[in-house]
């Protein structure tokens, strides 16, 4: 049994069905799957949990309290359904000792179950290194130029640990007292938080846009190792549209479109009629 749990707004159901369609294909575990949301309708959400559970699987709906994040710095193509992430051990139950999260702007061709198996009893939590987004995250959150940011996509979280610490409480504190030095949302946070304690894993657990276009070279400056680097040119078993151009938006050219749209194919929020499909892109007025 494979824990899994995402985080969505109203604007994210039909991106995070083509994730969990992915992950359904790829996967040979039985899944059990948490979606954290803020009130989202009840139709897509009832829409979403039957698609899991109509191929085997199980999901619940888990409605946070969007009162305990208000006053979170949100910018540019970001809403503040990122910071559900730090409400995850509040809302998950007690039973539930370890979780894999996985962002909704994800496909996952990759089987998660050689991801799941990681020992994470150590460590808070597993995730791929980022690199610094700019020197004042750098300074802001008090790393050294050798110590090492993770994005907070993909990442196997050791719940028991995290509620040990009541890292949720500690979390929030942060945010509600240090608004300014927070430029990555609730990954900065994270990264705040899990200094130096968190697992590092093979960057193929978590392909973001930028793997495919810097070089080589540029991506060793960043910090990855020479076989990271090697192992991110052979194989990409999860997929992640950071950045603000995500492979639905109308015009995009994204490099992995159509693996996005392969996906999206597979759920009840796929288009449907022809001129849905000429748009190529979802909209909200094509989901109601």
């Amino acid at each position: 049994m494979i824990d899994l749990v995402c985080t969505i707004d109203e604007n994210y159901v039909p991106h995070c069905a083509a994730m969990l369609a992915s992950v359904m294909e790829n996967t040979s575990s039985q899944l059990n799957v948490y979606i954290v949301h803020d009130g989202i309708n009840s139709k897509k959400l009832k829409k979403l949990t039957g698609f899991v559970e109509d191929r085997g699987h199980t999901a619940t709906g888990l409605m946070c309290d969007i009162d305990m994040l208000m006053g979170a710095p949100v910018t540019d193509h970001i809403s503040l359904a990122t910071y559900f992430r730090l409400l995850i051990p509040k809302l998950l139950p007690q039973s539930c000792r370890k979780v894999l999260f996985l962002d909704s702007d994800i496909v996952v061709p990759g089987n998660i179950d050689e991801l799941y198996r990681t020992d994470v009893s150590q460590h808070p939590l597993a995730a791929v290194h980022h690199g610094f987004p700019d020197k004042m995250t750098q300074a802001n959150l008090g790393f050294l130029p050798n110590e090492s940011y993770f994005n907070a996509g993909v990442m196997l979280i050791n719940l028991s640990h995290w509620r040990d610490i009541d890292f949720t409480s500690q979390a929030l504190s942060f945010v509600a007292e240090n608004p300014d030095k927070i430029q990555f949302w609730d990954q900065d946070v994270l990264n705040f938080f899990f200094k130096n304690k968190w697992l590092r894993i093979d960057p193929t657990w978590n392909s973001m846009r930028y793997f495919f276009d810097l070089t080589p070279g540029q991506l060793q400056e960043m910090g990855y190792s020479r076989i990271e680097i090697e192992s991110i040119t052979k194989e990409n078993k999860i997929i992640h549209f950071t950045g603000a151009e995500k492979p639905w938006v109308r015009g995009s050219k994204h490099l992995h479109r159509k693996i996005y749209l392969t996906y999206l194919k597979k759920t009840p929020f796929r288009p449907t009629n022809p001129i849905e499909r000429s748009l190529m892109y979802i909209s909200n007025e094509i989901l109601r």
